[in-house]
């Protein structure tokens, strides 16, 4: 099945299925107050697609950064993507995905990530240091 070509940043994609989409995940909590950000990247370095939004409450990072994740999946399913790479620093959420382990206080957005992941041709989160995830 082809995608329609579209342009993003001046540039003509001709095709969505070519290489992963790199999606680096970012979210800093202070106070109750969490910041997400993500950068969607072709695989050949284009930057693609940015967000970054505010949130007013978060119980914890884990959280916020599962919101990002979530955040982010939509964002490039919207954009008509179907395969994606997932890099965060969180190692709890990358254990918990490969694994399949219930994270109780964030089940609610874990089980919706899970399901949006299903839908997409590939879905992988690899770790990546802190220092390796500055791009977000």
């Amino acid at each position: 099945m082809r995608i329609e070509s579209e342009s993003v940043n001046g540039i003509q994609l001709e095709n969505k299925r070519i290489g992963p989409l790199l999606v680096y995940i970012g979210a800093r909590g202070n106070n109750g107050i969490s910041g997400l950000s993500f950068v969607m990247r072709s695989h050949n370095g284009l930057v693609l697609v940015a967000g970054s939004k505010r949130l007013a409450f978060a119980m914890s990072v884990i959280e916020a950064k599962a919101k990002a994740i979530l955040w982010a999946i939509q964002v490039a399913q919207a954009k008509g993507f179907v395969r994606i790479v997932l890099e965060t620093d969180s190692s709890i959420l990358v254990d918990a995905f490969k694994h399949n382990k219930a994270l109780y206080h964030i089940k609610s957005f874990f089980l919706h990530i899970r399901h949006l992941c299903l839908l997409l041709d590939s879905c992988t989160w690899p770790f990546v240091l802190r220092d390796g995830n500055k791009r977000s």
